[in-house]
């Protein structure tokens, strides 16, 4: 059984965290935790705008068009994650084919530290669904933009998912209490964040499962909010013989909120708050035929909404609805 605790409210502090079970058989159920920071600051924090993302990269989101060009005319820029151009290797070129099938940010794949990352291109990956999501649900973002990619969030979100691994533990916060902010400041950046986790089997896997609860609440509100303005999201493969999670990939983003953005519109109204999302919830599903996406949320929404909300799974079809809800 998977336990997740969330947030109720987006302006206090609140700590999501989320533990793995043993069920009966003795195999572990990992699921997703979300959590957002106090804009006042108490969290460790200077709670204040934030946008300028603490120096990293420029961020860009895809809006600036490709560096290297597109000499393919296959949407995706043509320089690898080392920087080179070559058209028959940019984006994420699943079948191997020369042409990309998703688009991934030259922000991200081309960050200061992208080199160093072996496993960047996963990571943007991630990002790149967590845009198309924004996207697709403009009712949830207020049409807000695409995020920006920021070097320095991905630090901070590389290094708390190496930490999980390395001291076998899975929470927002450290041993020492330290929550996404604290390990922000720690390490001399100047903003606030908010946090999804994940220990997960592939990047659809871990973005379809934040997607997969209800409107305007949870890791779901944390990709699509619209004052949400930049991101860094990391992924590492515990190599761990003594950790739980030894061969999990585990899963952090981290989001800066620019507080001084117009609060949510369409969020702010009770009634659109805690829906079961629209079929089909997440780009993402378009490939959860070739990597299992099955591994979702708990449809009782009882860490997220109102005490009496219904509590009826969404009725997606094939390939969609996870096998528990059938």
């Amino acid at each position: 059984m998977r336990h997740t605790f969330a947030t109720l409210s987006l302006l206090t502090l609140s700590l999501g965290c989320s533990s793995a079970d043993k069920d009966d058989e003795g195999d572990t159920d990992w699921g997703p935790a979300s959590e957002l920071s106090d804009p006042s600051g108490e969290d460790g924090s200077d709670g204040e705008d934030g946008s300028d993302g603490g120096g990293g990269s420029d961020g860009g989101g895809g809006s600036d068009g490709y560096p290297c060009g597109d000499e393919d005319g296959d949407g995706c820029d043509d320089c690898t994650i080392e920087g080179t151009p070559n058209p028959n290797n940019d984006g994420w070129d699943y079948d191997g084919d020369g042409h990309c099938e998703i688009a991934l940010d030259p922000a991200c794949l081309h960050g200061a530290m992208a080199i160093t990352d072996p496993e960047r291109e996963t990571a943007c990956i991630l990002f790149a669904l967590a845009n198309m999501d924004r996207a697709l649900f403009t009712d949830e973002t207020d049409g807000a933009p695409p995020l920006k990619w920021n070097e320095d969030v991905w630090k901070v979100a590389n290094g708390h998912a190496r930490d999980m691994c390395e001291r076998d533990y899975y929470e927002h916060t450290t041993p020492e209490g330290l929550s996404p902010s604290d390990r922000a400041a720690a390490m001399g950046f100047d903003f606030s964040l908010s946090e999804n986790i994940h220990l997960s089997i592939n990047p659809f896997n871990a973005h379809f499962d934040f997607m997969a609860e209800p409107t305007c609440v949870g890791h779901r509100s944390n990709v699509l909010h619209p004052i949400a303005t930049e991101a860094g999201m990391a992924v590492h493969t515990c190599s761990n013989p003594g950790a739980e999670s030894d061969g999990w990939m585990h899963v952090t983003e981290n989001f800066i909120w620019d507080w001084a953005l117009p609060g949510p519109e369409h969020c702010a109204i009770d009634a659109n708050t805690c829906e079961v999302p629209d079929d089909p919830i997440s780009l993402a599903h378009e490939w959860c035929n070739t990597f299992p996406c099955t591994d979702v949320a708990d449809w009782t929404f009882d860490a997220y909404c109102p005490d009496g909300m219904r509590e009826t799974p969404p009725e997606w079809s094939p390939p969609y609805m996870p096998s528990f809800l059938h």
